[in-house]
């Protein structure tokens, strides 16, 4: 990892620090945390092997009746590439923007369901503009995208995507032992260097209950599930 990496991995976990520091939320939902982290913890280490271990991953050990034990708002993520998973409890919110952190300093943004920031990822989404996605999800047709990252050099550089909705269908999902009907709708999105298609799992009622985000070419995707 060259000294740029180490940088732009220190200045997210700093956001992430001063985003969540005075949060309320946080406080009070760490508990709830503390509960699933030590649960997973315990289950993935009793009578398994350190191969088929790998790491706690909470997706081996999480139960409908555990999270409900953990008594505050839980969503699971999952960085695709890299085959690793986290719990985040809602660490803060200001307005629509809920802020979410895992024990160890990762944390996500979501604005009504949409991505719009990583940090502690090491190549993060600093921040998007969303309003054209979140029409066009209920609507369908083009809009535009707007992402913020951070340079190795310290400048943010902004990047303009045109994407195109598409509902692919209605499906059934599982999430930690409960089914949702819901409808699966594609956002397909390039600029000059880049191309991603965003998935978004889709309830009767508008809810999100699962989705799969792009936030940069180094991370990848990630799935989120609300849990």
């Amino acid at each position: 990892m060259n000294r740029h990496r180490h940088l732009r991995i220190a200045t997210g976990l700093a956001a992430l620090s001063l985003l969540l520091a005075g949060c309320g939320d946080l406080a009070a939902n760490k508990p709830g945390l503390d509960i699933l982290s030590k649960a997973v913890g315990n289950a993935t280490r009793s009578g398994q092997s350190t191969e088929a271990v790998a790491a706690s991953d909470p997706r081996r050990a999480l139960t409908r009746a555990l999270i409900e034990q953990a008594g505050a708002p839980v969503i699971l993520v999952v960085v695709i590439d890299r085959n690793a998973a986290a719990t985040l409890i809602r660490a803060g919110e200001n307005g629509d923007k809920i802020t979410w952190a895992s024990p160890d300093g990762i944390g996500v943004i979501l604005r009504n369901g949409f991505l719009i920031g990583t940090r502690g990822l090491g190549d993060d989404l600093m921040g998007a503009e969303v309003n054209g996605s979140q029409s066009a999800l209920r609507r369908g047709g083009i809009s535009t995208r707007v992402h913020d990252y951070l340079t190795g050099t310290d400048r943010i550089e902004r990047r303009s995507f045109q994407c195109r909705f598409a509902t692919v269908g209605a499906e059934n999902i599982e999430i930690v032992q409960r089914v949702y009907a819901v409808t699966r709708i594609d956002e397909t999105c390039s600029d000059s260097a880049s191309s991603f298609v965003n998935s978004y799992w889709v309830g009767s009622d508008g809810t999100i209950w699962k989705s799969r985000q792009w936030v940069s070419a180094l991370v990848g995707t990630l799935e989120i599930m609300k849990l």
